[in-house]
Order: C-alpha cells, then structure tokens, then sequence
C-alpha cells in the first residue's frame, strides 16, 4: 500500500513538472529489495529527457560516485542502496527516507540527497550522462570516478579519491582525504588534495594541482603546469610548456622536458635531478644536492646545503652552493660557479668567438679547477687569499702562460702565522672573455684541453 501511493506521489510530480514547461522527467522506478547477507539491497532509477550542453547537480550524498557519458539524450542516475536491516518491513521503511529529491530549472537537472546518511545504510551512485553536459557532484565520504565527459566538470569529496579520465572542459577536483589520478584531459584543470598522491597524464592546457600530504607524478602534459605539495616527491617526465613544480620536503626529478615559457623546481627539503632539459630551467632547494645533465638553454641552480653538478650544458650556468662542492662539465656558454665550503671545477669543451664565455669561479674554502679549449680566449684576473701556517699548500698552477706574483707577510706576534695573496694574471690566446678565479686558503688550476 506504502508503496503504491509512493507511485503516485511520483506521478503527480512529472505532471506538475511537465505542466510549468520545465524538461520532463522520463520516469523513477525503485527494484524490489532483495536479501544480502546482513540486509537488503535494492536499485532506485531516476531518468530525465536532457539536451546536450546541460547540466546536472548532485548534492547532499555520502556515497561512491561513478559518472559516464552515452548517447542517449537523457540523464540517468542510479541509486544502488544496501540496507543493514533485519526484515523487509524496516528495509521498506528506511528506502522511502533515503531517495534524492529531483527537480528541474530550464536545462539544469538538480539532485539532491537526504544528507543525513547513517552507518547502516550504504549508497553510490552511477550517473550517465550525454557527451556534450556538464556535471556538478558534492559527496560527503567517497570515491568519484568520471569518464568521457564534454563541460564543466567540479567534483568534490570529503574522503574519497578521485579518478578522472577522457575529459574535455573546465575542470575543478577536491577532495579533503584521497589522492587523484587525472588522464587524458584537455582544458583547464584546477584539482587539490589535503592527504594524497596526484597522478596526472596526457592532459593538456591550464593545469593546476596541490596537496598537502602526498606525492606528484605528472607524465606527458603540455601546457602551463603548477605544481605543489607540501610533503612529497615531485617526478615530471615528458613535459611540453611552462612548468613550475615545488615541494617543501622531498625530491625533484625532471626528465624530458620542452620549456616554452618559465621552468622551475624548488624544493625546502630534497634534492633535485634534471636531465634532457630542452630550454632553460631554475632550480633551488635549501637542503639537498642538484644535479643535471643534458640542457640546451641556461641554468640556473641554487642549493644552501649541498653539491651541485652539472654536465653536457650549451646555455649559461650560475649555480651556487652554501655548503659542498660545485662540478660543471661538457659546458658551452659562460659559467657563474661559488660556493662557501667547497671546491669548484669547471670544463668550458668549446670556444665560440662571438658567445660570452666569461667564467668567474668563487669559493670561501677550497680549490678551484678551470678547464679551457686551447685556443680559448680570455683574459684571467685570479687571486688566492691566504691565513695561517701551511702557506707551501696553496698555489696557482696553470698550462697559459700567467705572471703569478706573491705578496704574503708574518704576523706580528706569532711568527708562524702568516697571511696575503697569491694572484695571477694574464691574457690568453690575446685576451677576451673575463675569467675571475677568486678563493680562500684554497689552490687555482687552471688546464688546457
């Protein structure tokens, strides 16, 4: 009886709704429950007539959520319940409360559930959708999952992730406890996480993701990427465009990337690897090392505790450590090298006539190594600044031909202590780029090839 006047509640709806000219509903039908282990399952349809560039809103559900595109021109929604009850009649009784409230505004298709979701009732929800509509979901504690979708697509979970494939549109992701895979997607992308892994792929244009507990992998994107998390690792591979990733306590690792725009990683905690960089690219970290090999533009690295090298580099280099050792290889361009606890050594492979190759290398404690072509043209300013006894150690040594001068004098109470400079300079080859060698109680190589 319940269930026959139910029925025709609902019909007296889509009447009322087809009177105002609104959509109409195309019908609801509600399966018979049936017996599972503990209590009972049961399946509620709900079908709306739809046209394209639509939109339907779900809200007010606690539940998994699945949402896919077909070719029909309707909007279907399913409700699949379970129901830990003890007999049918209970079962009945809660199915009624638990049911989405439907209506209709011009083109927009609104659902809203009863919002009091308790722990012996179990729902998600299936949602199909024609191509070309947009989808708004809000659940409060599950997972969502949407598939060959054209719109504007927000989807929102307080605990659940979030997977999201073939995609096209503007595009915005939360959830509060879950990590997100993202494939196949083109437009705007904006999607977070407070406690999660990103996955992201194949997606293209505007991209913008966060979180705060979790790791980022991003693969095959093109566009302008912003990237950030708060505790993880950050790995990019196969990227075409703007990229600016930071994580404020893990590593970097940059592989493949095409930078056609800016190109940054930083990190607080980690270190950072790059490697077949076309174009130019910053990096920066204050507690680990860098390193990077293969990179056709300049680059420039910044770490306040750890050793940087570089290798195979046709742009510029300006790098600088705080705390280890600098080593620059395969070098093209001009080189920018110090750090304040270390040793620095760089190799310049080529000379190119009408490319600014000026090398200054610095280092507050230890020795400098400075490899040129033979017929490298430069002109060398280098300086040793020395304090203490063991004078004999340090020195300038050189394949050009340098005038190398000494100027050290005693301490005027310990005898033994002694402090000045060892400077040479000099042109090579007839002179040309600047080449500033400058450290403290440290030795100058400077090596022909």
């Amino acid at each position: 009886m319940k269930r026959a006047m139910m029925n025709i509640l609902t019909a007296c709806t889509m009447i009322c709704i087809a009177a105002t000219g609104m959509t109409t509903i195309a019908g609801e039908s509600t399966s018979e429950l049936v017996r599972e282990g503990r209590g009972y399952k049961a399946v509620r349809t709900h079908e709306f007539k739809a046209k394209i560039n639509g939109k339907v809103q779900l809200t007010e559900i606690a539940g998994n959520v699945t949402i896919s595109s077909w070719e029909n021109n309707s909007v279907k929604i399913e409700e699949k319940l379970f129901i830990n009850s003890y007999t049918k009649e209970e079962a009945e009784r809660v199915l009624e409360d638990y049911t989405l409230k439907t209506k209709i505004q011009d083109d927009l298709i609104i659902a809203v559930g009863p919002g009091n979701y308790r722990g012996y009732v179990k729902v998600s929800y299936t949602v199909f959708v024609p191509r070309k509509f947009s989808v708004e979901v809000n659940t409060a504690g599950g997972d969502m999952t949407a598939n060959g979708l054209t719109g504007d697509i927000g989807l929102k979970t307080s605990g659940g992730d979030i997977n999201v494939g073939d995609c096209v549109g503007n595009l915005v992701m939360e959830t509060s406890g879950g990590n997100l895979e993202l494939a196949k997607i083109n437009g705007t992308l904006n999607a977070s996480t407070s406690g999660g892994n990103i996955i992201c792929y194949e997606c293209g244009d505007e991209i913008e993701l966060k979180t705060s507990g979790g790791e980022i992998d991003l693969r095959k994107l093109k566009g302008n990427i912003y990237a950030k998390t708060s505790g993880g690792n950050i790995d990019v591979m196969e990227v075409e465009g703007r990229c600016v990733v930071k994580t404020s306590g893990g590593e970097i690792r940059m592989n493949r990337i095409t930078a056609q725009g800016k190109v940054e990683a930083v990190t607080s905690g980690g270190d950072i690897d790059i490697s077949n960089i076309e174009g130019s690219i910053e990096v920066q970290t204050s507690g680990g090392e860098i390193s990077g090999i293969s990179i056709s533009g300049n680059v420039i690295g910044k770490t306040s505790g750890g050793d940087i090298g570089m290798s195979n580099v046709k742009g510029n280099v300006s790098v600088s450590t705080s705390g280890g050792d600098v080593t620059v290889t395969g070098a093209e361009g001009y080189v920018e090298a110090s750090t304040s606890g270390g040793d620095v050594s760089v190799e310049i492979v080529r000379y190119t006539a009408k490319k600014d190759q000026r090398q200054t290398l610095k280092s507050s404690g230890g020795d400098l190594s400075l490899t040129l072509p033979a017929d490298f043209r430069g002109t060398v300013q280098a300086v040793i600044r020395i304090s203490g006894e063991d004078l004999e150690d340090f020195d300038i040594i050189t394949d050009f031909s340098l005038d190398i001068t000494r100027n050290i004098e005693e301490g005027s109470r310990k005898k033994w202590y002694k402090s000045g400079e060892i400077k040479g300079s000099g042109a090579i080859n007839g002179g040309g780029n600047v080449i500033i060698l400058e450290t403290t109680n440290g030795s100058i190589y400077i090596k022909k090839r």
